[in-house]
């Protein structure tokens, strides 16, 4: 009997914490013609100081692959500059994206495993700047298992 009050209890606050969770409303919002085009503008990250978005652009007419990363800056009048598409080293010619930035904004971890600035397959990879600001080839991150666990299913996203 103890357990199943405990069991009640722990489904009450599941549901509780489930209702908190979607009653939250989710606002998109157009940022601008700057950013947004005809293509698709997925998988947006901003940077630690809030001043660079990092996204992918889906489909666009400029792009290398399908999808390449594009970036923009914060203005200071709050909006955002027109995206750029930088070319090698961010965008190859392989579908690429940026899935975190480096608090110091000097690493992008990014998808694609590279070495010596060439794909090579599936994977991670981390860029840096060097000290002219200019973003170094990509360095394949070596993790254990990954060609294992990655085969299992699209995995979306790293952190």
């Amino acid at each position: 009997m103890k357990y199943f009050v405990y069991i009640l209890l722990l489904f009450s606050y599941l549901k509780t914490l489930s209702q908190s969770a979607t009653s939250s409303t989710i606002t998109h919002e157009n940022i601008g013609s700057n950013v947004n085009s005809y293509a698709g503008e997925i998988s947006p990250i901003i940077s630690s100081d809030g001043k660079t978005l990092y996204f992918v652009r889906d489909g666009h007419s400029q792009n290398k692959a399908g999808q390449d990363i594009w970036f923009s800056t914060l203005n200071e009048d709050g909006k955002w500059n027109l995206a750029i598409h930088p070319k090698n080293p961010l965008n190859q010619g392989y579908n690429s994206g940026v899935f975190n930035i480096s608090t110091d904004n000097n690493q992008l971890l990014v998808r694609g495993a590279y070495v010596d600035g060439e794909y090579e397959n599936s994977g991670l990879s981390i860029i840096t700047k060097n000290k002219k600001g200019e973003w170094n080839d990509p360095e394949k991150l070596e993790i254990k298992n990954f060609s294992k666990y990655s085969s299992l299913g699209k995995y979306n996203g790293s952190f």
